[in-house]
């Protein structure tokens, strides 16, 4: 994919160069269209690879509501989140489980599921964004619990 659109930046930068009306222009114009159609085929056959995997393989997905118009804000990941189409991704996961016959959860996007224990359910108040592994403080009835 990188590759590709390395390719679609540089023969668009050619194209800009080129005389309007002239043979080579109607050739990068083509050339540059062909590389478009080539990154979202790429674009397409992952997504529909990916959720087709995910909807014959389990039972229960659960995906998460996200706010990408906030994620996109941050323009060193923008690219990679919009990349991904979170909306195009939801919606094959939503048909093709309803397909067959596998059960969707779509999570609020304020549902604590970072804070909350897999194991007893205990919700930890403050988690900040450097902590990966969330310790309790010496609770019995969790056996999962990290000191």
């Amino acid at each position: 994919m990188k590759s590709n659109l390395t390719r679609l930046r540089k023969a668009q930068r050619s194209l800009s160069r080129k005389r309007k009306g002239s043979n080579r222009r109607r050739k990068a114009r083509a050339n540059v269209a062909r590389l478009h159609a080539r990154v979202a085929n790429l674009r397409r056959d992952l997504l529909d690879k990916t959720t087709a995997m995910l909807a014959h393989t389990y039972a229960d997905i659960s995906i998460e509501d996200l706010n990408v118009a906030g994620m996109v804000k941050n323009h060193g990941l923008a690219q990679s989140i919009q990349d991904a189409a979170f909306a195009e991704f939801r919606r094959q996961l939503t048909y093709k489980t309803a397909r067959t016959g596998t059960r969707l959860h779509v999570i609020d996007r304020w549902h604590p599921s970072s804070k909350t224990c897999s194991n007893c359910g205990t919700v930890k108040t403050k988690l900040s964004l450097s902590e990966r592994v969330s310790t309790i403080a010496t609770s019995a009835d969790c056996p999962s619990t990290v000191i």
